[in-house]
């Protein structure tokens, strides 16, 4: 048995010397060339990838570093709102003057703040309600505005009941479609209180984060895609119109909340994603 075997890899030998010396050339110079040769293409290619991951990091680092400053603006001028003596003086005694006075000095105060902090944003909307049955907006809302309406959306009832300032990341827009067109706003809602720590009504400040979205990213040339995703999969905003990630590619990127990046399923692009804890997006 042995015997024919051994007889068999004779055979398979080559008999000639030139075929010997080519043999031997192919196995010992060009097929651990080859070898090395895919070792160091493979470790460039890595190496490559995770030089352009770093940089392009950095881009999407600064995006998000950008809506978290938005995010800090709006709690900022919250406080400022609560602070406020004429905002104040309104929603606590609104019947010390007529409502259009009352609304006037509302909306002037409105468009202090948007002066103030919001003077190249103008994605940003103010809503007030007393505990009275006034509501006071700083943009025209889509439709006639009415305090059972509002009083009772589930985020102002929560935060009633918690007494405490609320980030909903995918609030109903009721903006007028004429101004914004995004189906859903950042929202922070919040009780404003006096300093006896009583309740005297509530705020809601909202971003509309696509419009910034992609107002920002229209002054960026860095020739990049970006996109929003919830941790649930959901992509909410997009820099490039009707562009989308994969199915694939979005569930992998839920499935590790944390930083990171990866190649979709063609191998043809690297995506960096970083996750917002405080939003789950």
């Amino acid at each position: 048995m042995l015997k024919s075997v051994a007889q068999k890899l004779k055979a398979l030998l080559p008999q000639k010397l030139k075929y010997r010396l080519f043999a031997a050339f192919l196995l010992l110079i060009l097929l651990p060339f080859s070898v090395l040769n895919i070792y160091n293409y493979t470790k460039i290619e890595s190496l490559v990838q995770q030089e352009i991951s770093e940089q392009s990091r950095e881009q999407l680092l600064s995006m998000q570093r950008a809506l978290e400053d938005q995010m800090s603006i709006a709690f900022k001028t919250l406080i400022f709102l609560e602070q406020d003596s004429t905002i104040r003086s309104v929603l606590q005694s609104p019947d010390s003057r007529s409502p259009l006075v009352n609304k006037r000095l509302v909306e002037e105060r409105f468009q202090d703040i948007n002066n103030s902090f919001f003077l190249y944003n103008p994605y940003v909307y103010f809503t007030l309600l007393d505990l009275h049955g006034s509501v006071y907006t700083s943009y025209p809302p889509a439709e006639r505005l009415d305090y059972e309406t509002y009083i009772s959306l589930p985020s102002f009832k929560q935060t009633m009941q918690r007494q405490s300032p609320l980030w909903i990341p995918n609030d109903e827009n009721d903006v007028l479609k004429d101004i914004s067109k995004s189906p859903s706003l950042l929202s922070l809602y919040a009780p404003l209180k006096d300093h006896r720590n009583l309740s005297y009504g509530l705020a809601r400040i909202s971003i509309d984060y696509t419009y910034w979205f992609q107002s920002t990213l229209s002054r960026s040339d860095s020739g990049q895609a970006y996109f929003i995703i919830t941790g649930e999969g959901e992509q909410i905003a997009g820099s490039v119109t009707d562009a989308i990630l994969s199915v694939s590619v979005i569930g992998k990127i839920v499935d590790a909340p944390q930083d990171g990046y990866l190649l979709d399923e063609n191998g043809s692009s690297l995506i960096n994603y970083s996750y917002l804890d405080s939003l789950n997006w």
